[in-house]
């Protein structure tokens, strides 16, 4: 799984829509679309937008970051 379908996963396994992150984190939805969709790439992020997500979607910054593919569907 990509790192934006991991991103993806989280927030939608949080039952948080893009809209909603967004406004946790004070980032636009469209970075959160851009980041979701791999447009942009989360390792080129800066920490802060990291910490947000990690913080707000409960998830460890290093599973943000980590370079592994792992199927999250399978994890539940």
């Amino acid at each position: 799984m990509r790192k934006g379908e991991a991103l993806k996963y989280w927030r939608e396994s949080r039952g948080l829509t893009q809209a909603q992150l967004a406004k946790k984190t004070d980032m636009s939805i469209r970075v959160l679309q851009n980041l979701e969709q791999g447009v942009r790439d989360i390792n080129k992020a800066s920490v802060e937008t990291v910490l947000r997500l990690s913080e707000a979607l409960g998830v460890d910054v290093y599973e943000i970051l980590n370079e592994r593919e792992r199927s999250y569907a399978e994890s539940d």
